[in-house]
């Protein structure tokens, strides 16, 4: 006969049951007699007074507002006349039920606003939905924001465009103008870009809405590369079952995309389109002029557009992968029918509408 062991609380096991490799129903009983049995009798178990009976309505998100329905818009509440600490835990669902974001509340970090001249303080907020408008930042050329921040793209090719899509508040109006015009509004004075120009104050009509003292803490806040590729969701009909199904990576270009964090204010939508490097024929790899195409594009590097950006102090600013909000919330577009006039009626149509009438 086999004998039993012991378990870990060192009470007795049959043989049957250790076996088993388990306990039995009668096992399982006996060990809790047995248990009881070595606890001291001076021990007394009493229910803590301070302990509140648990409810099964209560769970892990019992501290939290209730599930607000999944909205493209949803409510955000503040508390504070800029923005920065909510009121109270905020719950976004997205993606149908498959995930939610809760943003609880927090302590006002930015001081974006210490840079910001105090009439302007008030249209630093976002009071309704941003439909931001497209502008075209093309080569020698940087974006201003408020006069405050100043984007300039650095291209890889020669004829490559920028488009920038703002979400902004009022107070940062995006104005698109030449660089060396741009670093006289943003710092006040003309840069060497200027020429002879060089060293004077600006005296131009675009306002800024930067302080004095902002004006001279201008410094580079980093480059930023357009590293996301977003050429399916902004290749339009070209990639549409109608079209053929053509495959985005067969298109001739690429499309990059970034979002641009602007602190405690909204964010910018960058895109830019690249075409491909060509194939070359092996036949022809030889050829003086195939060469020099190779060594032209060989300087491009990996071939994504940069940025550069300058802040007051060369803060505030911050760099995340695209949201691809401009599709979303966006200016909408007037459809074909809706834009064409409706032409004049002939004369026949209307004898005859008449003739109807009388009749």
């Amino acid at each position: 006969m086999v004998e039993g062991g012991k378990d870990e609380h060192g009470v007795a096991m049959k043989s049957a049951d250790t076996a088993e490799g388990g306990y039995g129903a009668e096992a399982v009983r006996e060990t809790y007699q047995e248990s009881e049995l070595l606890l001291p009798d001076e021990v007394v178990l009493e229910d803590d007074p301070d302990e509140e009976a648990f409810s099964e309505y209560d769970d892990a998100l019992s501290l939290l507002p209730p599930a607000q329905p999944e909205t493209a818009y949803p409510l955000m509440p503040l508390v504070s006349a800029l923005p920065g600490t909510t009121a109270s835990p905020i719950r976004i669902p997205f993606g149908g039920g498959k995930g939610e974001l809760i943003d609880l509340p927090g302590v006002h970090r930015s001081s974006l606003d210490q840079h910001v001249k105090d009439e302007h303080h008030k249209d630093m907020v976002m009071t309704s939905r941003v439909a931001p408008e497209q502008f075209i930042i093309r080569p020698g050329q940087s974006l201003l924001l408020g006069g405050l921040l100043r984007i300039t793209p650095r291209f890889q090719r020669a004829g490559e465009v920028m488009l920038a899509y703002p979400f902004l508040p009022a107070a940062f109006a995006p104005h698109v103008t030449g660089t060396h015009k741009a670093i006289a509004i943003q710092t006040g004075q003309h840069s060497k870009l200027s020429r002879d120009r060089a060293g004077e104050a600006y005296e131009g009509r675009v306002s800024s809405i930067a302080t004095e003292e902002a004006k001279e803490k201008v410094k580079s806040a980093g480059t930023w590369k357009l590293e996301w590729d977003v050429t399916k969701r902004r290749s339009g009909p070209l990639t549409d079952v109608a079209a053929g199904k053509q495959k985005a990576k067969d298109l001739p270009f690429v499309v990059y995309s970034m979002d641009l964090l602007v602190e405690g204010v909204g964010w910018v939508e960058l895109v830019c389109q690249t075409r491909k490097p060509r194939a070359r024929d092996s036949l022809f790899s030889d050829d003086a002029l195939s060469a020099l195409e190779a060594k032209d594009e060989g300087d491009v590097g990996d071939g994504l557009p940069e940025i550069e950006v300058f802040s007051p102090e060369g803060k505030f600013v911050g760099g995340r992968r695209p949201m691809g909000a401009e599709a979303l919330g966006g200016r909408k577009r007037e459809a074909v029918h809706a834009r064409r006039g409706r032409g004049r009626m002939s004369i026949g149509m209307t004898k005859r509408r008449q003739q109807v009438a009388v009749n």
